[in-house]
Formats: structure tokens, C-alpha cells, sequence
């Protein structure tokens, strides 16, 4: 009896390995981890100062907008 040919594609199939296989192999050395610590850590603290700064403009955007909508009701009062 032939063997189906699905079975002989997966017998040359390599055994998977585990995620936990995978970052056991993959992890840099200590003194790499160290420097991709440091320069994760400084995007970090980049990407911080920037959503910082967006958020003051908002803040500041949101103000105007304030001003804006108190002038033009204070400007419906004074036409009544």
C-alpha cells in the first residue's frame, strides 16, 4: 500500500521548537542586552518628551478653543 504523499512531505518536517527553545537561542549577550537597554530606555524617554510636548499644545489648543467658545457666548448676550 502506497504511503499518502501528505505523510512523506511531513516526515522531512524538522520537529518545532518551543517559543521558550527559541528566545533561549536568540537572547543577545549581556554586554548587547545592556546597550539595548540603553538605547531602549532613551526612545523611551524620547518618545516621552514628544507625546509631552503634544499634549502642552493640546492643552494650549483647548484653551484657544475655550476663549473662542466664551467670547462668542459672552457676544450672543451682548446682542440680546
Amino acid at each position: 500500500m502506497p504511503i499518502p504523499y501528505r505523510c512523506v512531505i511531513n516526515a522531512d518536517v524538522k520537529p518545532r521548537r518551543t517559543l521558550g527553545d527559541q528566545a533561549k537561542n536568540q537572547a543577545p549577550p549581556l554586554e548587547m542586552r545592556e546597550e539595548i537597554d540603553e538605547e531602549y530606555r532613551a526612545l523611551t524617554y524620547r518618545r516621552i518628551a514628544e507625546l509631552e510636548e503634544r499634549i502642552a499644545r493640546l492643552e494650549e489648543q483647548v484653551a484657544n478653543l475655550q476663549e473662542q467658545i466664551a467670547a462668542k457666548l459672552i457676544g450672543k448676550r451682548q446682542s440680546k
